[in-house]
């Protein structure tokens, strides 16, 4: 099998984060398209093959690795659980976004895993003022915390792929959004997240392609829907993965764009 690729015939996922936000509303549309493993750090009730770990925890990652093909890493440590607590969340954050993601890289290179995908965040450019167009090559530049402890990440996939030959995708997940809510318009959120939407079906859309596209040994890439006034560069992740968002957010709603899965 060529270096980056996957064999489909036996797509074992492990999900990390699988009872989480975004985890939580993947998994029902990748269903059947993947066998899953799910892990989080409590029960995933709606899943057999599911495991409560904490990836903080090498010895606790490890085992989860066995028979898995790809590895869909959408564990974050959330300021959902530490609204009143922002010391603790600073702490999280460093614990679960990196060193929870060096677990969960350095478990799959030792089983051999075929591929990591990283839900990484669009926080890795906030920092760049809102009227510059972000570039594909341009340099990561956070404004916050969260989007430092995304973009080490990253950096820590981009290692185990250079230098252990592990395939690592990464993905700059945009303000995620339901496409059923067909009030929901651009002009209601900040101009920074409003030009950068992602609807569900597309994350899931993302983490597919990412899952089965052949011979990417590397990559980081914004995960968006069709936003006519995105401030970034999506053209890569087309070229590269196959990827085409199934939604278009207008003023005045959202298009269907085509059918998927």
């Amino acid at each position: 099998m060529k270096p980056g690729s996957v064999n489909h015939a036996l797509t074992k996922v492990l999900m990390t984060g699988a009872a989480g936000y975004l985890g939580s509303r993947l998994r029902p549309l990748l269903r059947e398209r993947f066998d899953f493993r799910a892990v989080d750090v409590r029960p995933t009730e709606d899943e057999p093959d599911s495991h409560v770990a904490d990836l903080t925890r090498l010895d606790e990652v490890l085992p989860l690795m066995d028979g898995v093909n790809v590895v869909m890493h959408l564990a974050i440590a959330s300021q959902r659980e530490f609204r009143e607590r922002p010391d603790e969340f600073a702490e999280a954050q460093l614990d679960v976004n990196v060193k929870g993601t060096y677990h969960v890289l350095e478990a799959a290179r030792r089983a051999e895993v075929q591929r990591v995908v990283i839900a990484s965040s669009i926080m890795t450019i906030w920092g760049y003022p809102l009227n510059r167009y972000v570039a594909q090559n341009d340099p990561a530049c956070p404004n916050l915390l969260y989007g430092a402890t995304k973009y080490c990440g990253e950096v820590l996939g981009e290692l185990y792929a250079r230098e252990h030959g592990l395939s690592v995708l990464c993905w700059r997940i945009g303000q995620p959004a339901d496409h059923t809510n067909q009030e929901a318009k651009r002009r209601q959120h900040s101009p920074r997240d409003g030009n950068a939407l992602v609807t569900f079906v597309d994350i899931a859309n993302g983490f597919a392609v990412a899952a089965e596209a052949e011979s990417v040994p590397f990559g980081v890439y914004p995960l968006l829907s069709d936003n006519p006034e995105c401030y970034c560069d999506t053209s890569a992740a087309r070229f590269a993965l196959g990827y085409e968002p199934v939604h278009r957010f207008t003023d005045d709603g959202v298009e269907t764009l085509r059918e998927w899965p």
